[in-house]
């Protein structure tokens, strides 16, 4: 007799994973602006607009003009706040400017090279207030200024490692005596951004020579006039404040600007000298366009 075989055991099949749920992204926050005072290196007191958003963002810093104020930069903080990227602002009223005091009286067009010199000081002072604000410290700093602001955070980012990117708009060779040729060319790890008038006869010289100093983190932007003055060259070049949006919206990701906005430039070596600018400079401006 036959003993029938015994059935093999079929295991139950595996249930069918479920995909856990995922959170919905978080809102973007839009921040509102708090108009603060920070006291600055020997006591001189600064005023400020401070546009908190979450303790992680990356911390935006703006600088205005010489003879300018934070006004100057409404503009691009409205477009910010609509369409940028998630970032905390800092829009700064530089001594003597603004609702800022001054250096033994001195103010605008009137301000000396030690004032200027002082400013990174400031500077640092207000980013100091915007920890205590956001109760962390800010890991990443990304900086706007034109001509005179350019020139500080020039100077600023050399004493601080935290500052990951810098658009520089209307640059000036030496402000007041300040050197800017060789504290930029430092900054060959940062990403840059250049921008001026293609016939601004203040910055020309500066703009061409500072894009030979820095390496493939750099990009250019050349608009048609000859405005030195920023927020008036904005207003004639509509794609202006968009594009430095877009460039920041790239930065304040940790990546690369965009690539259809890169431009190639010749690295020089750390220890090269800038270019040596012509004496082509406008009327009652110095080589190079010092101011």
């Amino acid at each position: 007799m036959v003993e029938p075989r015994s059935a093999t055991p079929v295991a139950p099949p595996e249930p069918t994973p479920v995909p856990a749920a995922t959170q919905p992204p978080r809102p973007r926050i839009i921040p509102e602006e708090q108009v603060i005072t920070v006291q600055g290196q020997g006591g001189v007191t600064l005023g400020a607009s401070w546009y908190p958003t979450s303790k992680e963002a990356p911390v935006l810093v703006l600088l205005h003009r010489l003879a300018g104020n934070r006004g100057d930069w409404q503009p691009l903080v409205q477009a910010l706040r609509k369409e940028g990227p998630e970032l905390s602002m800092l829009a700064l009223d530089l001594r003597g400017h603004g609702q800022s005091g001054a250096s033994e009286g001195r103010s605008g067009g009137g301000l000396q090279g030690k004032d200027i010199e002082r400013m990174p000081e400031d500077l640092a002072l207000a980013l100091t207030e915007v920890e205590r604000r956001l109760g962390a410290r800010p890991t990443r700093l990304l900086g706007v200024g034109a001509d005179l602001g350019a020139t500080v955070l020039v100077l600023a980012a050399n004493q601080d490692p935290r500052w990951s990117a810098l658009a520089l708009a209307a640059p000036v060779a030496g402000l007041r005596g300040v050197d800017l040729y060789r504290p930029f060319s430092a900054l060959r790890q940062r990403s840059i951004l250049l921008m001026a008038a293609r016939e601004d006869p203040v910055s020309r010289e500066p703009f061409q020579a500072m894009s030979g100093m820095v390496g493939l983190n750099l990009t250019t932007r050349q608009y048609e006039g000859t405005e030195h003055n920023f927020t008036s060259l904005a207003v004639k070049n509509a794609t202006l404040w968009p594009e430095l949006v877009t460039w920041l919206g790239g930065v304040a990701q940790g990546g690369p600007p965009p690539a259809s906005s890169a431009a190639p430039s010749a690295a020089a070596p750390p220890s090269a000298a800038p270019a040596q600018p012509s004496s082509s400079a406008a009327p009652g401006r110095g080589p190079g366009g010092k101011k």
